[in-house]
This record gives C-alpha cells, sequence and structure tokens, in this order.
C-alpha cells in the first residue's frame, strides 16, 4: 500500500507550514507505508478535486490535512461528499463531542459551528480521549478503489494518531485487492465507530 499527503489551505512559502505534512509522511513510513506524493492545495473546491478525483481512484490510502473549521474543512467535506455520490449528513456522535468540547471550556457550541458535524455519509469517525473527554481524531471514507483520512491541521500529534490507527489491530482488509482500510476506535473503552450515515443521522444537506 502506498500513500499521497494532501494539504488544505497552507500558505505559500513552506517552512512550518509543511511540519504537519512531514509528521503524517514519516508516521507513514514508520508503518512500512511509502508516501508517493505530497500536496498542496488551495481551498477551492474545484482545485482540490482535480486532485482528490485522480488519487482515489488509485489503490491506497489518502490523507488529506485541512483546517478544523472555516471554509477548508467546509470544502474538503463537500468534495469528498461529491466524489463518492453520497450526502453529507449530521454526524450525532461528532456533534456531541464537539458540545462536549465546547462545554469543557464553560461555553455552548454556537449553532453556526454545527455545521462542523457534517459528514459524507458512510464516513467513519474518529475518536480519542480519556476520562470522558472525548475528541474528534479526524474520519475516514472509503472512496472509490482508496480509504481518505481526514485529519485537522490543528492536532496536537498528528503523527502519533495515524500510529494509532495504522496498528495491525486497528486495520482490516476490505477491498478485493487488499487495499487497508483504517478503522476508528481510539478511546479507552475501544472502538468508537460510527456511520455518520446510519438511521440516526439527519439528512441535513443535499449536493
Amino acid at each position: 500500500m502506498t500513500a499521497r499527503v494532501v494539504t488544505v489551505g497552507a500558505a505559500e512559502g513552506g517552512g512550518n507550514d509543511e511540519a504537519p505534512a512531514l509528521a503524517v509522511a514519516r508516521a507513514l513510513r514508520a508503518e512500512g507505508v511509502p508516501v508517493v506524493a505530497r500536496m498542496v492545495v488551495d481551498e477551492d473546491e474545484a482545485a482540490l478535486e482535480s486532485v482528490l478525483a485522480p488519487a482515489v481512484g488509485e489503490s491506497g490510502l489518502v490523507v488529506v490535512l485541512a483546517p478544523p473549521g472555516g471554509s477548508g474543512g467546509d470544502v474538503v467535506r463537500r468534495v469528498l461528499a461529491r466524489l463518492a455520490g453520497v450526502r453529507l449528513v449530521l454526524s450525532e456522535r461528532l456533534l456531541r463531542v464537539l458540545e462536549d468540547e465546547h462545554a469543557r471550556r464553560g461555553r455552548a457550541l454556537p449553532r453556526r459551528l454545527e455545521r462542523l458535524a457534517l459528514l459524507p455519509q458512510g464516513a467513519q469517525l474518529w475518536i480519542e480521549g480519556e476520562d470522558g473527554a472525548a475528541a474528534s481524531g479526524g474520519w475516514s471514507l472509503e472512496l472509490r478503489a482508496a480509504v481518505v483520512a481526514v485529519l485537522s491541521l490543528a492536532a496536537a500529534d498528528l503523527g502519533a494518531v495515524l500510529e494509532r490507527h495504522l496498528r495491525p489491530d486497528h486495520q482490516h482488509d476490505v477491498f478485493h485487492d487488499g487495499v487497508v482500510e483504517l478503522l476508528s476506535g481510539l478511546g479507552v473503552d475501544g472502538p468508537g465507530e460510527i456511520n455518520a450515515g446510519d438511521d440516526r443521522a439527519d439528512v441535513l444537506l443535499d449536493l
């Protein structure tokens, strides 16, 4: 299996902006997954789709690094949903995580941020955390020949998140040609997998 790393919305000029992608590349190589390409894409749907469409047509892993909120995260969700031919739906589990994160800071989740709980139908949510302080570690989506993993550029340790997901006990083969699917479930209570398209998910947006 090979991997491609796509960074969305990084400023031009390199420097520290390359640190997240480099951390991911190191973690993948440590797990025996060679990175065949690293790309930086503007926060633009057409630009991102032009990169992801051919990437998901090849067997392997595509890691997308995107801002946790704002236009960059919205662009990623819309493009991946369109490529998969599915709707964006509300992940109630992710919504609860976001509400809990704000509650721990003594605030309510603003309604305008509820859109951050929208995921392409069929996406698998990654949950991390201890002592009930769950947080989203990202999410993944089976798409054509590939598995796409979407991680936040703001994550404290992207390499560690990927290393945990790439362990053999967090993987299983889901494609006839042997492409490895990354599974969710990094919390202390075991897998925290949720299908964003299950019966509890309310459809919020048709593409």
